[in-house]
């Protein structure tokens, strides 16, 4: 198996490009709108919800989500 391999046997390559694709549309933060993000699994470890679903409701819009230029990842609203 080669570099990238286990992405074609854990996921189906459609799948993944459309979640990949998902990410890369959400806005990108305000550097105004810092004090009030964290990240998901900061959100997850103070008691916001299971990673899965505040994963799904920031894809399906209901849960505020934003790319942070400046890092990898991805930050959310705290609760």
């Amino acid at each position: 198996m080669g570099r990238g391999s286990v992405v074609h046997v854990v996921f189906g390559r459609p799948h993944l490009d459309g979640r990949l694709d998902q990410i890369a549309e959400l806005p990108e933060k305000v550097a105004s709108d810092d004090a009030g993000l964290h990240p998901v699994f900061y959100a997850c470890q103070r008691g916001a919800g299971r990673f899965e679903h505040l994963f799904i409701g920031n894809l399906e819009s209901r849960i505020p989500a934003f790319l942070d230029p400046s890092k990898k990842g991805k930050r959310t609203h705290s609760y």
